[in-house]
């Protein structure tokens, strides 16, 4: 074997060990998983819901905020009703509804009283929702429904004022035009054209003869012992009437942040005093300052007790009004 022969095998014995390593697999040490990949983030569509007792929380401090009604979504009227859907039966719920209720009624007479027919109806739902067979949420159907008719009313009469005005103005221009039996018309006229001779006569006539009012037939005074009519008799029978009469007044609460400024006011409301002697279906008629005394009062109001009013000695419900005055001694 020659010497260049022997140089060749060497060459290829070393080039297939070389192909033999680098096809071994390579053995590496497994690379640490990073800390933050196993932190898996929270996404845009997982959506956060509240537990039931951080409803319940959002709830009071919406009611302690003064956000009975508002904003949408975010108020206490709505978060108390998004607890009951999950417990009707959660600790202090079935309260703050009782309570809630008048309030969120001032917020839908304040609504009627603006004539906002949309908030109005979006108010009317939330009261619905808390309970849908008192008379509050009665009373409240029967005025949105007056509401949206007045306004239906008000459009009509503005459609119909519109179509007469247009109507008007095409008659105008249709007497303006000129025609055969203007001149006609134009000719008799003139009879009664001012300073004419028909016009005088006519004057002095009216003038001659005035209208006068016809004299009042006297009434004769009744003669003794004629008998009176029985209708008569039933119209002056007097009805006793007593209204109703406080039995227990409550004080209310004076609100801590007017306290710290020193403002004073009253809130005047309007109640129905049922037979049982409770108050029911409270409003605010007006109050000074506005809306800063009003909760406070309602709440001191719905504990008031009553002797309820009476007709000839029958106890009936009745409305009445009271003042609560806010006055720092």
């Amino acid at each position: 074997m020659s010497f260049d022969f022997r140089k060749s095998l060497l060459m290829l014995a070393l080039l297939t060990a070389l192909s033999a390593c680098s096809d071994a697999p390579q053995t590496t040490a497994p690379a640490k998983p990073d800390a933050a990949a196993r932190v898996v983030a929270p996404t845009a569509d997982a959506p956060i819901v509240d537990s039931t007792p951080e409803l319940m929380r959002r709830a009071n401090q919406a009611f302690r905020d003064d956000r009975i009604v508002d904003p949408a979504g975010d108020n206490a009227t709505e978060l108390f009703l998004a607890v009951r859907e999950r417990d009707p039966a959660y600790p202090g719920l079935s309260e703050a509804l009782v309570e809630i209720m008048p309030l969120a009624n001032f917020a839908f007479d304040s609504a009627i009283r603006n004539r906002d027919a949309a908030e109005a109806a979006r108010l009317h739902g939330l009261i619905a929702r808390i309970d849908a067979n008192s008379a509050i949420t009665q009373i409240a159907s029967s005025r949105l429904a007056g509401l949206t008719q007045s306004i239906a009313d008000e459009q009509a009469d503005a459609e119909a004022a519109r179509v007469a005005t247009n109507a008007a103005k095409r008659t105008r221009v249709a007497d303006a035009s000129p025609s055969p039996s203007h001149a006609v018309t134009g000719s008799t006229s003139s009879a009664f054209a001012p300073g004419s001779n028909a016009t005088r006569a006519a004057s002095s006539s009216s003038l001659a003869s005035p209208v006068r009012p016809a004299a009042a037939t006297p009434v004769p005074p009744p003669v003794a012992g004629t008998p009176v009519p029985a209708t008569t008799i039933a119209t002056t029978t007097a009805t006793a009437i007593r209204p109703p009469q406080p039995i227990a007044k409550i004080a209310p609460d004076y609100p801590p942040q007017a306290r710290s400024r020193k403002i004073e006011g009253f809130v005047e409301l309007e109640f129905r005093v049922s037979v049982n002697g409770g108050t029911e279906d409270i409003r605010v008629v007006r109050s000074e300052p506005e809306g800063l005394f009003d909760r406070n009062a309602v709440r001191a109001l719905m504990r008031w007790k009553f002797k309820p009013a009476e007709r000839n000695g029958v106890p009936e419900a009745a409305t009445t009004r009271t003042t609560m005055n806010f006055r720092q001694s």
